[in-house]
C-alpha cells in the first residue's frame, strides 16, 4: 500500500510517469582508473523530476570491475529536497492517507550503476530479468501509456479499500 500511495499520491506517475538523471563525465578524470581500479570524484548532475530540473552534486566512486565493466556507486547518499521540486503539497496528500502528521520532506537516495565497454546488461541484470519472466503472462492495462485522472483515482480507491496489492 505504501509503494502505491508513493506512486500515486506522491510522485503522480500518472502525470510524470519518469524521472531523469543527466550528468557530462570529463573522460580525462577517469584516464587512469585501469590502473588504479577505484577513482573518487564529484559528479554535477542535474537531476529531471516531476518536472522540475535542478542541478545537484554526489561524491562518487567509479570501480573498474573488470577490462570491459565499470560501477559507478555514490559514496555517500544525496539529499534530495521536496520542496525543490514542487511536491510539498503530496507530503500533505500522503500525511491524510496515511493518518500521520511527521513525514520528513527529504529523501536520501543511493546509487550504484554498473556500465559495459559493449552497453550490454551486466550478467546479474540479465538472470533477474530471466527469473522473473518465468512467472508467466499476467492480464493487466499496464501497458496502457496514459490514464486519465479518474482511472488513477479509481484504482487508488479500490487498492486502498481492498488491500489487493501484490509485488513480484
Amino acid at each position: 500500500l505504501r509503494n502505491v500511495r508513493m506512486r500515486f499520491l506522491f510522485f503522480e506517475t500518472f502525470k510524470y510517469p519518469t524521472a531523469e538523471l543527466t550528468a557530462k563525465v570529463d573522460p580525462a578524470a577517469f584516464a587512469d582508473l585501469a590502473t588504479k581500479r577505484r577513482v573518487k570524484s564529484t559528479l554535477p548532475f542535474r537531476l529531471n523530476l516531476h518536472g522540475v530540473d535542478k542541478d545537484l552534486e554526489a561524491s562518487i566512486v567509479v570501480t573498474m570491475i573488470s577490462d570491459t565493466m565499470v560501477s559507478v556507486a555514490s559514496e555517500a547518499p544525496v539529499a534530495v529536497h521536496v520542496e525543490d521540486f514542487g511536491l510539498l503539497p503530496n507530503v500533505d496528500k500522503l500525511q491524510q492517507a496515511a493518518n500521520v502528521t511527521n513525514i520528513v520532506p527529504t529523501a536520501s537516495v543511493s546509487f550504484d550503476f554498473v556500465f559495459t565497454a559493449d552497453g550490454s546488461k551486466p550478467a546479474a541484470t540479465q538472470t533477474a530479468a530471466a527469473s522473473t519472466a518465468d512467472v508467466g503472462p499476467v492480464a493487466t492495462d499496464a501497458a496502457k501509456a496514459n490514464f486519465s485522472d479518474e482511472e488513477c483515482l479509481n484504482r487508488f480507491a479500490v487498492l486502498s479499500r481492498t488491500g489487493a496489492i501484490y509485488f513480484r
